[in-house]
Protein backbone atom coordinates (compact mmCIF):
# COMPACT_ATOMS: atom_id res chain seq x y z
CA UNK A 1 0.00 0.00 0.00
CA UNK A 2 1.42 3.53 -1.05
CA UNK A 3 0.86 6.47 1.08
CA UNK A 4 -0.19 9.40 -1.70
CA UNK A 5 3.05 11.93 -1.42
CA UNK A 6 5.30 9.76 -0.18
CA UNK A 7 8.33 9.19 -2.05
CA UNK A 8 7.38 8.38 -5.68
CA UNK A 9 3.98 8.73 -5.13
CA UNK A 10 2.11 12.27 -6.27
CA UNK A 11 -0.69 13.49 -4.20
CA UNK A 12 -4.22 13.00 -5.20
CA UNK A 13 -5.08 15.62 -7.48
CA UNK A 14 -7.18 18.13 -5.97
CA UNK A 15 -10.99 18.74 -7.17
CA UNK A 16 -11.70 22.44 -6.87
CA UNK A 17 -15.20 21.04 -7.09
CA UNK A 18 -15.71 18.40 -4.26
CA UNK A 19 -16.02 21.09 -1.41
CA UNK A 20 -14.97 19.98 2.05
CA UNK A 21 -17.36 18.03 4.01
CA UNK A 22 -19.47 20.22 6.26
CA UNK A 23 -20.36 17.92 8.65
CA UNK A 24 -17.29 16.86 9.63
CA UNK A 25 -16.26 20.72 9.59
CA UNK A 26 -18.94 20.99 12.37
CA UNK A 27 -18.22 17.75 14.38
CA UNK A 28 -14.42 19.40 14.64
CA UNK A 29 -15.35 22.61 15.96
CA UNK A 30 -17.92 21.34 18.17
CA UNK A 31 -15.73 18.96 20.00
CA UNK A 32 -13.49 22.58 19.80
CA UNK A 33 -15.53 23.89 22.04
CA UNK A 34 -16.82 21.66 23.96
CA UNK A 35 -13.27 21.15 25.26
CA UNK A 36 -12.42 24.92 25.66
CA UNK A 37 -15.60 26.84 26.47
CA UNK A 38 -13.60 29.96 27.08
CA UNK A 39 -14.30 30.64 23.13
CA UNK A 40 -17.75 30.49 23.58
CA UNK A 41 -20.74 29.72 21.36
CA UNK A 42 -19.67 27.84 17.93
CA UNK A 43 -22.62 28.84 15.94
CA UNK A 44 -21.02 32.07 15.15
CA UNK A 45 -17.76 30.18 13.98
CA UNK A 46 -19.63 27.04 12.14
CA UNK A 47 -21.65 30.13 10.30
CA UNK A 48 -18.36 31.75 9.24
CA UNK A 49 -17.42 27.59 8.06
CA UNK A 50 -20.30 27.69 5.89
CA UNK A 51 -20.15 30.88 4.41
CA UNK A 52 -16.46 30.19 3.23
CA UNK A 53 -17.22 26.45 2.15
CA UNK A 54 -19.92 27.67 -0.26
CA UNK A 55 -17.92 30.51 -1.65
CA UNK A 56 -14.53 28.64 -2.18
CA UNK A 57 -15.31 24.91 -1.30
CA UNK A 58 -12.77 25.35 2.05
CA UNK A 59 -12.57 26.99 4.82
CA UNK A 60 -9.17 28.33 6.64
CA UNK A 61 -8.94 27.26 10.06
CA UNK A 62 -7.82 29.79 13.05
CA UNK A 63 -4.52 29.26 14.50
CA UNK A 64 -6.35 28.09 17.63
CA UNK A 65 -8.34 25.53 15.64
CA UNK A 66 -4.92 24.29 13.88
CA UNK A 67 -3.14 23.94 17.08
CA UNK A 68 -6.36 21.86 18.71
CA UNK A 69 -6.03 19.47 15.52
CA UNK A 70 -2.61 18.69 15.87
CA UNK A 71 -3.03 18.07 19.18
CA UNK A 72 -6.07 15.99 18.63
CA UNK A 73 -4.66 13.68 15.96
CA UNK A 74 -1.41 13.13 18.15
CA UNK A 75 -3.52 12.30 21.06
CA UNK A 76 -5.81 9.91 18.63
CA UNK A 77 -3.05 8.30 17.09
CA UNK A 78 -3.29 5.08 19.03
CA UNK A 79 -0.58 3.32 17.33
CA UNK A 80 1.96 5.89 18.10
CA UNK A 81 4.10 5.65 21.69
CA UNK A 82 4.67 9.46 22.17
CA UNK A 83 1.26 10.36 22.11
CA UNK A 84 1.18 10.69 25.79
CA UNK A 85 2.77 14.30 25.37
CA UNK A 86 0.43 15.56 23.10
CA UNK A 87 -0.56 18.57 24.90
CA UNK A 88 3.48 19.82 25.09
CA UNK A 89 3.12 19.38 20.71
CA UNK A 90 4.43 22.97 19.80
CA UNK A 91 2.10 23.93 16.85
CA UNK A 92 4.45 26.41 14.36
CA UNK A 93 1.88 28.31 12.20
CA UNK A 94 3.64 29.13 9.28
CA UNK A 95 0.95 28.84 6.32
CA UNK A 96 2.53 32.55 5.67
CA UNK A 97 5.97 31.35 4.47
CA UNK A 98 5.25 30.58 1.07
CA UNK A 99 9.48 31.28 -1.03
CA UNK A 100 11.65 28.40 -0.90
CA UNK A 101 14.25 30.44 1.31
CA UNK A 102 11.73 31.27 3.90
CA UNK A 103 11.20 27.40 4.01
CA UNK A 104 14.11 26.40 4.07
CA UNK A 105 14.90 28.77 7.02
CA UNK A 106 11.67 27.69 8.91
CA UNK A 107 12.82 23.62 8.23
CA UNK A 108 16.11 24.77 10.04
CA UNK A 109 14.94 26.58 13.02
CA UNK A 110 12.03 23.55 13.33
CA UNK A 111 15.04 21.62 14.10
CA UNK A 112 16.79 23.46 16.41
CA UNK A 113 13.27 23.81 18.51
CA UNK A 114 12.69 20.44 18.01
CA UNK A 115 16.25 19.44 19.36
CA UNK A 116 17.44 22.22 21.01
CA UNK A 117 20.68 23.87 21.91
CA UNK A 118 20.74 23.68 25.57
CA UNK A 119 24.84 23.08 25.44
CA UNK A 120 28.08 24.53 24.28
CA UNK A 121 28.98 22.58 21.07
CA UNK A 122 31.18 20.28 21.89
CA UNK A 123 31.59 20.89 25.38
CA UNK A 124 29.35 18.36 26.81
CA UNK A 125 27.68 20.66 29.32
CA UNK A 126 24.27 21.37 29.27
CA UNK A 127 23.17 24.76 30.62
CA UNK A 128 19.49 23.62 31.76
CA UNK A 129 20.88 20.59 33.66
CA UNK A 130 24.31 20.38 34.75
CA UNK A 131 23.92 17.23 35.96
CA UNK A 132 23.41 15.90 32.83
CA UNK A 133 26.61 16.95 30.40
CA UNK A 134 25.49 16.99 26.74
CA UNK A 135 22.07 15.53 27.07
CA UNK A 136 19.67 16.82 24.31
CA UNK A 137 16.22 16.85 25.15
CA UNK A 138 13.72 16.40 22.25
CA UNK A 139 10.72 18.52 22.07
CA UNK A 140 7.48 17.67 19.63
CA UNK A 141 6.98 19.96 17.36
CA UNK A 142 5.01 20.32 14.18
CA UNK A 143 5.84 23.15 11.45
CA UNK A 144 2.53 23.61 9.11
CA UNK A 145 3.20 25.39 5.72
CA UNK A 146 0.26 26.42 3.45
CA UNK A 147 -1.77 24.12 1.89
CA UNK A 148 -1.37 22.96 -1.57
CA UNK A 149 -3.84 24.86 -4.40
CA UNK A 150 -4.34 23.28 -7.79
CA UNK A 151 -2.33 25.36 -10.10
CA UNK A 152 0.01 26.68 -7.73
CA UNK A 153 3.41 25.21 -6.94
CA UNK A 154 3.93 23.95 -3.48
CA UNK A 155 6.25 22.30 -1.19
CA UNK A 156 6.81 19.12 -1.04
CA UNK A 157 9.95 17.70 1.25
Amino acid sequence: MCTPGYRDQSPPTWDRAEHVNTHEAEEFLRMLHSEHPSLGPVEQRLEQVRHEVAESGTYVHTTTELTFGARVAWRNSSRCIGRLYWRSLLIRDLREVDTAEGIHQELVRHLEIAVGDHGERGTGQNRDRPDEPGIRHIRPVISVFAPAMPGRPYPRV
